[in-house]
C-alpha cells in the first residue's frame, strides 16, 4: 500500500483484538471505510422543506435529506411563502429550542427535518396563517467532532465529523495527518455513555493493514482517541 508510511496503524482488529474496560456496553461497531468523499455535503445551505432531493449551489449538488436528525449549533433558516417578515435565521440552542416570529421558542432538536417542518406548519396554520407554505432549511451545520491526541503527524486536533453517517477510526487519524513513526502499534478510544460511564477500548491496528477482511471502528461523537508512542 502506497498510504502505509502516513496512516500506520489505522488498524483496528477484529474482536479479538479489542479489549473493553470499564462499562459493560455492546461491541463497537464495524465497517470497512467508504468510498472518499461521500460526504461533504455539509456546510452550505441545504433545503429541506417542500421541495426536491437535491438543489444547485453554485457548482455543487447538495443533498436535502427529510431525514436528517436537527441537533444543538444546527443553524437554520425558516421561509413562509409571501410571509417575508417572518423570515428567521437562527441557531438552535442547547436545550433543543429555536426562537421564531409570532409562535415563539419551539423545540425541534431531537427532530428529522420532515418532522420539525410538519411542527411548524402546524403551529403557523393554528393561529395565524391559512395554509403556511414553510420551508425549512440548513445553513450550516453544528459540529459533530471527535479528538484525536498522540503520535499523529499534524499533532492532537478535533475532527469534524460529516453531518450524516458515521466516521471510521481510519478517516479520522487520516484527517489528523495519519500516525507518525513513532506511534505504537494500539490504539485507545475512550468513550463516555449517556449514563455518564466511561469506556477504553483498546484496538490493534495492524490487522487492517494486513488483511482487507480485518473490519475498521465506527467512532462515535465524543469519542476521544489515544495514540501513544511506541516503547522500543
Amino acid at each position: 500500500m502506497a498510504i502505509l508510511s502516513s496512516i500506520i496503524g489505522f488498524c483496528c482488529g477484529q474482536n479479538e483484538g479489542i479489549v473493553h474496560e470499564g462499562a459493560p456496553t455492546s461491541a463497537p461497531t464495524f465497517a470497512r471505510p467508504p468510498t472518499p468523499g461521500a460526504a461533504t455535503a455539509q456546510q452550505q445551505g441545504v433545503p429541506v422543506g417542500q421541495a426536491s432531493d437535491s438543489i444547485q449551489t453554485g457548482q455543487t449538488v447538495v443533498g436535502a435529506s427529510m431525514n436528517y436528525v436537527l441537533r444543538t449549533g444546527d443553524l437554520l433558516r425558516v421561509e413562509i411563502f409571501q410571509e417575508h417578515t417572518l423570515t428567521k435565521e437562527t441557531r438552535i440552542a442547547g436545550d433543543g429550542t429555536i426562537v421564531l416570529p409570532l409562535i415563539g421558542s419551539v423545540k425541534i432538536g431531537g427532530f428529522t427535518v420532515g418532522d420539525a417542518t410538519r411542527l411548524l406548519r402546524e403551529l403557523y396554520a393554528k393561529d395565524y396563517l391559512v395554509n403556511p407554505e414553510l420551508t425549512l432549511l440548513i445553513l450550516q451545520y453544528g459540529s459533530r467532532l471527535v479528538y484525536i491526541h498522540g503520535q499523529v503527524n499534524r499533532g492532537s486536533t478535533p475532527v469534524q465529523m460529516p453531518p450524516e453517517g458515521g466516521m471510521t477510526l481510519t478517516e479520522a487519524i487520516g484527517m489528523a495527518g495519519g500516525i507518525s513513526l513513532r506511534a505504537d502499534s494500539n490504539v485507545v478510544i475512550q468513550r463516555k455513555h449517556k449514563d455518564g460511564t466511561t469506556e477504553r477500548i483498546t484496538v490493534n491496528f495492524k490487522r487492517i493493514l494486513r488483511s482487507e477482511k480485518a473490519p475498521d471502528v465506527i467512532l462515535q461523537e465524543g469519542d476521544i482517541v489515544f495514540v501513544d508512542e511506541a516503547i522500543f
